[in-house]
């Protein structure tokens, strides 16, 4: 399998260092622009010599579809040739493909100052703030998160909710008594605003969303930003 890396962020001295590390000094800075041009230059084969490697610069930015990602690094795979795909910017949806293909992901942009916090979007989710709820799964996703984490959380919260609701209409505390006594408050006063919300029918949206993720019958990004789109 060949040696891939994606190298976000950080300026020309940061990149430069990179490139000499991973190819060594002998190495090629792409001009292609098409995925036509790209995969000749990722399948190239020399009977007299190895191939030296090769420095992509913003091929994922430039060419915007999944599909089109798919099959470079599919080809980069299953080829000889060590790559570098630079991009300046986290390119929303691209982390799970890097993780399918084994693609190493080094991130060289300044460290925001501000702590992230994961559980914001679990609170949009509950409170319904659709607005809100698809920049922090957008920024989620930037920050090079899978989609598969991301429903985690929410599925938790809608679990959360899901018994909290439960335990309110059959009047029976003993259904909440393991939940965090906290969590069971917060989770009341969300009940309480949210009266036109089945819960319960949103975490089996969430489940069934999971085994159709699993068996491969949907992307999870794309079943989680419906779902999301939707409450």
């Amino acid at each position: 399998m060949a040696m891939m890396t994606l190298v976000v962020g950080g300026d020309y001295k940061k990149r430069s260092l990179y490139r000499g590390k991973f190819l060594g000094e002998d190495f090629v800075v792409s001009s292609a622009e098409s995925i036509k041009e790209v995969l000749t230059e990722i399948t190239a084969t020399s009977l007299f010599e190895e191939m030296k490697g090769v420095v992509f610069v913003n091929i994922f930015s430039q060419n915007k579809h999944e599909a089109d990602w798919k099959l470079i690094l599919e080809q980069a795979s299953a080829g000889t040739r060590k790559c570098i795909f630079e991009e300046e910017k986290t390119i929303a949806g691209l982390a799970p493909l890097c993780k399918k293909y084994k693609v190493e992901v080094l991130d060289l942009k300044e460290k925001e100052q501000s702590k992230y916090n994961p559980f914001l979007i679990t609170d949009a989710y509950g409170a319904g703030d659709k607005k809100e709820l698809f920049s922090l799964f957008m920024e989620s996703l930037e920050r090079g998160e899978v989609a598969e984490e991301i429903h985690g959380r929410i599925a938790w919260m809608a679990k959360t909710l899901a018994t909290v609701e439960l335990s309110l209409k059959n009047k029976d505390e003993s259904i909440v008594s393991e939940i965090n006594p906290f969590v069971v408050s917060k989770t009341k006063r969300i009940l309480s605003a949210q009266k036109n919300r089945s819960f319960m029918k949103e975490y089996c949206e969430l489940v069934s969303m999971y085994h159709l993720g699993h068996r491969g019958e949907g992307e999870m990004m794309y079943l989680l930003e419906r779902f999301l789109l939707s409450i």
